[in-house]
Order: structure tokens, then sequence, then C-alpha cells
């Protein structure tokens, strides 16, 4: 007769590793080298962490109580190893939120915030804008919708996510935008790592790169920081459309276009502390008009 697999004879190897009543050595004569090396990853995380503390008997009893019953049987259908494998599972899923767990900031109309990580690593957040990363990790991984200017130490890889690609560094200062159908990443020290629509571009100091709709470009600027940083957000052959948003960021105004193109691209720059000469800024240029219809919205249309 052949011999039952060990994997198939022991079926709470799992929960019993889990519970330390075996051992490494002992786990890998019921696994595979890769499930094994797996688990082992999932541990190490584990271990980097204070682990929560789980009763995993009342999560057992609370799974059995939504398990149905059958009246009319006598007999017992499911095996004790089934419950070890599920209050296994229903540890791991709450070590798997645990580690999820993020930290958030936003910023508001007009807003700016600085945010300081560990290892000396700086964010500085514009307005309408936010990023989060994980609470329990390394905090060298960050999520970003809007804009940010980074400055990053050199104490190993930091990656930035956003809904259109990643940008990667070792210690640099750039500066994103990432807003739906655009992102704009310029370095200013150091070297980036762009990598978009399954492609990677790496930037050096003054080189700054644009995808517009899937449209990528790039070019040098003279700029050693983000002009924003000084109360002004500048452009280059930027579409309207996004330069509006830019302002809309900045003060608590609704912008009308009235038969406009809005992928006119506008050069420039407008001030962050006074609405009506940013407007000018923007208006002047592209000769274009404004009207203020109420306090809160503004009508822009051709001269």
């Amino acid at each position: 007769m052949n011999k039952q697999p060990k994997h198939i004879e022991n079926k709470t190897f799992l929960a019993d590793w889990l519970a330390e009543k075996i051992t490494d050595k002992e786990l890998q004569e019921f696994v595979s080298p890769e499930e094994f090396l797996t688990y082992k990853k999932m541990q190490q995380a584990f271990d980097l962490l204070e682990k929560p503390t789980f009763n995993t008997t009342a999560s057992f009893t609370e799974l059995k109580t939504k398990l149905p019953k059958k009246q009319t049987v006598t007999k017992k259908l499911i095996p004790n190893w089934v419950y070890a494998v599920a209050a296994s599972f229903i540890l791991f899923l709450g070590i798997f939120q645990f580690l999820n767990a993020s930290i958030e900031y936003k910023t508001d109309i007009g807003q700016t915030q600085e945010i300081a990580l560990n290892k000396g690593t700086t964010i500085l957040l514009n307005a309408k804008s936010s990023v989060a990363y994980s609470k329990y990790q390394n905090q060298r991984n960050i999520s970003l919708q809007g804009e940010a200017f980074f400055k990053v130490t050199k104490k190993g890889l930091f990656t930035v996510q956003t809904s259109h690609g990643s940008i990667e560094v070792l210690g640099t200062e750039f500066n994103v935008i990432s807003r739906k159908n655009f992102l704009e990443v310029i370095c200013y020290e150091g070297k980036v790592a762009v990598t978009s629509q399954n492609k990677t571009w790496t930037l050096l100091p003054n080189n700054a790169w644009r995808s517009i709709k899937g449209k990528t470009e790039t070019w040098s600027t003279d700029q050693t920081s983000a002009s924003w940083l000084d109360g002004e957000s500048s452009f280059k052959s930027t579409p309207l459309l996004f330069v509006l948003q830019a302002l809309e960021s900045q003060y608590a105004v609704q912008l009308i276009v009235e038969n406009l193109d809005q992928n006119i691209l506008f050069t420039g720059s407008f001030t962050h502390n006074n609405l009506d000469k940013a407007l000018k800024s923007i208006c002047l240029p592209l000769g274009l008009e404004y009207e203020t219809n109420d306090a809160s919205s503004i009508v822009l249309s051709k001269l």
C-alpha cells in the first residue's frame, strides 16, 4: 500500500508551526521549498513588529457560530484540523490588517504641510494634496495624490507611488505632481528613476519629466528648488486645464471656462497670496479675461 504524503497525514502542521510546536526543519517535511520560503518571509516580517494579541479561541468560537448546523446530523462532519487551519487563517488575517494600517496626511485649499519621516527624510506637501504610508513599516514607500517636494536621505531605497507610475531614489531632492491624466517629476539633487507605462526614465539634477494623458516629454530647468515652496506656482508649456486646477488648489474659488480651448499651453507663474494678481498672470499672456460672478466663482473667456 502506498504511503500518504506527510502533509496529508498531519493536517495541523501549519497551526503547530505557528504555535512553535514543531521546528522549521520539521515544517520542511510537510511543505515544498517554495512554500517554506513563503512562510519564513511572512514570519520574518511579523518578528519586526510588536505582535498584537489575538484571542484565537474567541475567533474560533465566533467562526463556529456562523457555520451551518444540521439538526439531524449526529456524527462529527468537520475534522479538528479544519478548525485549526481556520483559526490560523483568522490569525494571519488579523496580522495582515495590522501590517496594512496606514498614516495619511491631507492638505486643504491653500494649505501646505511639512511631514518629518524617520531617518531624516522630509515631505513638503502642497495644497489640496495627500500622502500615505504604512504605520508599522519603514516609511520609505509613500503614496501621493497631488503635489509634494521630497528631501530624501541616502539610507536605503525610497519610493513614491502615484496612480500614473512610481519614482525611486536613494537620496535626493525632487518634486512630484500627480493629478488625473498628469504626472510631473523634477529632480533637483541626486538621481531619480521614474517608471510609467512599463518604461523607466533616469533623471539627474535639473532634469524634468512629464506625462500628460499618456504622452511623455523631458526638458531641463535652471531652478534649484520647487517654486511653490516660495509661494509661487510655475509652469512650462503646460495645458491651461492643469494650470487652472493648480489655481483652484491655492484659492477657494470655482473657475468657470466659457468657450476656451483648455489645451492651449501656458508658460509662466502665479502667486499664492493675491488672487487678482494670479488671474492676471495667467489671463494676460493668453489673451483671456475674467469676471467675478460671486464670492466663490470666476468666469474666464476670450477677450
